[in-house]
């Protein structure tokens, strides 16, 4: 088995986080979808099959944006990873555990 060094350690990722609701953002089309799961890399996204999502699009949560690229799609089900600098995602995904804990206290 493979030892991680200092830079591949893991970052801990609020668990209430989970369910909260996030806007897709394409052009000028919204969209809201749930945040399955999420890591400092990407997240897992249930979205509405009727909303056609391109290979890239942004998500937004409490006013933050966040660009994304698709690596993976199954049924209603979506997997993005980041494409922004790790300190923007570790704040988007704080923020998420936030909306999450006000929603169901």
């Amino acid at each position: 088995m493979r030892e991680r060094n200092a830079s591949e350690t893991r970052v801990d990722v609020p668990r209430v986080i989970r369910g909260t609701t996030v806007t897709v953002r394409c052009g000028n089309k919204k969209q809201i979808c749930i945040l399955r799961d999420a890591s400092p890399k990407g997240a897992g996204l249930i979205v509405n099959l009727d909303f056609e999502l391109p290979k890239e699009f942004e998500l937004e949560l409490a006013g933050w944006f966040v660009p994304v690229r698709v690596v993976w799609r199954h049924r209603n089900r979506i997997g993005v990873r980041f494409k922004a600098p790790k300190k923007s995602i570790l704040s988007f995904l704080y923020l998420g555990a936030m909306k999450r804990q006000q929603k169901y206290g």
